[in-house]
């Protein structure tokens, strides 16, 4: 059974995310009474019997790295713990990707990959399964999305004295009826040991879906993290900065990015390649001012243009 559920690629995309900047992302798991704040205590909601939170955010915000940061955090299964009230804790994850492999970016890829990773973990269902779905230890099953569904449920219903946590990114990336995806998970999350954690860009089927849940928008978060990125990535690569100039900098490109993560790692990048051509400060602010802050348009001027800064 766990054999056939097996393809290569399926925890590529979560291995292949770059690990975060140092130091970033620590307020995640934070506790945060304030009414005011913009979004919805992380770890109370992993505390609590509340089944959804969505990550939503701009591409190139960081989404993939939060979870991925997320997952490999001692913390998460020891607030997870107090929701299971003692049970044991498993943390199943899948990260869609539309450049990978037809599973990477399929339902039944998903499927396969939690069931994988459930039975890997707790192996004595397999058995249970085994029997209760008449499949023959000498046949390949051929599955179908229908299949994997009911085998991932009543595996999860098996386990009544197990807890789950599942964490799937980039719902934006998956191929397929959006609808039917969300049906999906939902019914999975309705299960009481089973709790969900999704990623996204902010679409309007996953927003109007979505959006009643517990949930942060990253891009109204990582500003002092886009912040403290550029100020160390400066300060380490030039010594024309002292760590006031740096941090005016980075200020700069924070407020542009309109936290887009990727777009203040790309300018960053022109920024010191400038500094060690010897850009003087105008120069290093003019820079930023006219670099696109759409990532499409920023693309293209990579690809197209010489270095306008210098044009002069």
């Amino acid at each position: 059974l766990l054999s056939s559920l097996f393809y290569p690629e399926h925890a590529a995309r979560r291995e292949n995310v770059r690990p975060p900047w140092e130091a970033t992302f620590q307020w995640i798991f934070q506790d945060y009474s304030d009414e005011s704040t913009k979004w919805s205590d992380f770890t109370e909601w992993l505390r609590s019997d509340s089944s959804t939170y969505w990550i939503s955010g701009k591409a190139g915000s960081g989404k993939s790295t939060l979870m991925a940061y997320i997952l490999h955090e001692y913390r998460l299964k020891d607030n997870l713990k107090i929701w299971s009230h003692g049970n044991d804790v498993h943390v199943l994850s899948f990260f869609f990707w539309r450049a990978g492999s037809i599973p990477q970016k399929s339902v039944s890829g998903m499927l396969r990959s939690l069931l994988y990773q459930l039975l890997e973990e707790w192996p004595s269902v397999a058995d249970t399964l085994a029997e209760d779905f008449r499949l023959a230890s000498r046949r390949i099953p051929s599955w179908t999305e229908r299949s994997l569904a009911n085998l991932l449920q009543a595996a999860l219903e098996a386990a009544a004295d197990q807890n789950f946590c599942l964490f799937i990114d980039g719902l934006d990336e998956f191929e397929g009826d959006t609808e039917e995806l969300l049906d999906l998970i939902f019914k999975l999350q309705a299960l009481r040991n089973v709790k969900c954690c999704l990623s996204s860009r902010p679409e309007v089927q996953l927003v109007a879906r979505l959006s009643t849940h517990k949930q942060l928008r990253l891009q109204d978060l990582n500003f002092s993290d886009i912040c403290r990125f550029v100020e160390e990535r400066i300060t380490a690569h030039s010594q024309e900065y002292d760590s006031s100039g740096s941090r005016s900098i980075a200020i700069d490109i924070a407020d542009k990015a309109e936290g887009v993560f990727l777009w203040a790692a790309l300018i960053t990048k022109s920024v010191i390649q400038g500094l060690q051509a010897g850009d003087d400060d105008d120069m290093v602010r003019k820079r930023v001012q006219s670099t696109p802050s759409e990532m499409g348009a920023l693309f293209m001027q990579m690809l197209t243009s010489i270095d306008d800064v210098h044009r002069d």
